[in-house]
């Protein structure tokens, strides 16, 4: 009987072994190609909308866009701050994601720039523009995607998303 019952529990650990390991294959199987030749590194913390930190402590910061600050400690958000770094926080926190460098890897306050892309081969950069939740910044020579990031924003502002929802005149001037 004690040998039925441990071929039965090696039968069922090998069996859940293969699903496993065959779930595995499907992941790394299901990430679009162009994301293996980039870097895969992990959120672990959202400053604000365009601001994020890695689990191994680099400050990423987004290429292309410019998210409401949330000035901590400093006075209140600017508009729509806190839209920005919850979409952000919803969105990357605990992520695995995946980075691309553009000409200039990092700005004079020391934080890596970069366009980040997400498992699925979403491209969030964009996304955040998109969604209204960031206003376009291109910085040269930095512009690798800029056609893309300008009609994302162009889009937004056309469907009044997020920053653009608001009447012109009453649009702060950091959007603009």
């Amino acid at each position: 009987m004690k040998k039925k019952c441990l071929f039965l529990f090696l039968g069922i650990a090998f069996i859940f072994s293969l699903l496993l390991l065959s779930g595995q294959s499907e992941e790394i199987e299901s990430v679009p190609d162009f994301l293996l030749d980039l870097e895969q590194v992990r959120i672990n913390f959202i400053y604000d909308g365009d601001t994020v930190r890695t689990d191994t402590g680099e400050k990423i910061r987004l290429l292309g866009v410019d998210a409401p600050e949330m000035n901590w400690g400093e006075g209140e958000p600017d508009f729509y701050a806190w839209e920005a770094f919850e979409y952000t926080k919803e969105n990357l926190l605990g992520q695995l994601v995946y980075l691309e460098y553009d000409e200039v890897k990092e700005d004079k306050y020391g934080r890596t720039l970069a366009y980040l892309f997400l498992a699925d081969g979403s491209f969030f950069n964009e996304k955040l523009l998109e969604e209204g939740y960031a206003r376009l910044l291109l910085i040269p020579p930095n512009l690798k995607y800029s056609d893309k990031l300008k009609e994302a924003e162009a889009e937004a502002r056309n469907a009044g998303r997020g920053i653009w929802s608001t009447a012109d005149e009453e649009i702060p001037d950091y959007v603009q």
